[in-house]
């Protein structure tokens, strides 16, 4: 799915945020439908923003088992209940916003799969494939953006009471973060690394500019250097 839209012709686009704890992604995500949603000459018909896990009611319910501190779920069943989670996702969310010409931004897809329960947990990210495979069903983003930050700097973002996930320390999450680090080198395609270290109005404007490209090649528009980096709201 290239950024010519080729194979999305009369649907919505789907872009992804993906990245360690800390590292910014959901202030990032509204920051940006906030301001594609200013850009009226992409005519936009609707922006959804949404998350993995708990994009769904069903899924809220397991985001709240999964981070649930007090919870203790084997690595194999938390894999299955974070693929639960992205199918009844799919299904019922994503694929029929995209049918209708919705555009969705995501927090977390399968790349957060590969690299917390493959690369960190040591689950096989061969098994991981084949599930994403099923679950997916052939839907891939049209872009991606990696939040790229050092993990002993983004544990220090977390908030002072963490949760199941957040509790597992730098260890994991340096692992975590080499799993995310060996995705963008098998897959570049489609996927921009923004450097997630600076303060969050630098960060959205490092966006804003690696999107531009896309937003010309999906909707044939051209964006001006102002409007590319300034501030649309809502």
């Amino acid at each position: 799915m290239g950024a010519n839209g080729a194979s999305f012709v009369g649907r919505g686009r789907f872009i992804v945020f993906e990245g360690i704890d800390g590292s910014g992604k959901s202030t990032q995500v509204n920051r940006l439908a906030n301001w594609l949603s200013g850009l009226t000459s992409l005519k936009i018909p609707n922006i959804i923003v949404t998350r993995e896990p708990g994009g769904t009611d069903f899924g809220q319910q397991l985001r709240n088992l999964l981070l649930d501190e007090s919870t203790v779920i084997h690595p194999t069943t938390e894999l299955l209940l974070y693929m639960a989670d992205r199918a009844q996702h799919i299904e019922t969310l994503l694929k029929p916003a995209l049918s209708r010409g919705e555009w969705v931004i995501c927090d977390r897809f399968t790349d957060s799969t590969i690299a917390y329960q493959g690369y960190g947990k040591g689950l096989s990210v061969a098994h991981i494939h084949f599930l994403n495979q099923i679950t997916v069903n052939y839907l891939k983003p049209d872009l991606t953006f990696w939040l790229k930050i050092d993990p002993s700097f983004s544990l220090s973002r977390l908030k002072s009471t963490p949760d199941r996930i957040e509790k597992l320390g730098s260890d994991y999450f340096a692992k975590v973060n080499q799993g995310f680090t060996q995705i963008a080198i098998q897959y570049p395609r489609n996927r921009e690394i923004i450097d997630a270290t600076p303060s969050a109005n630098e960060v959205e404007n490092h966006i804003k500019s690696a999107i531009a490209p896309y937003l010309t090649a999906w909707q044939n528009v051209t964006l001006d250097a102002p409007l590319r980096m300034g501030y649309k709201r809502r």
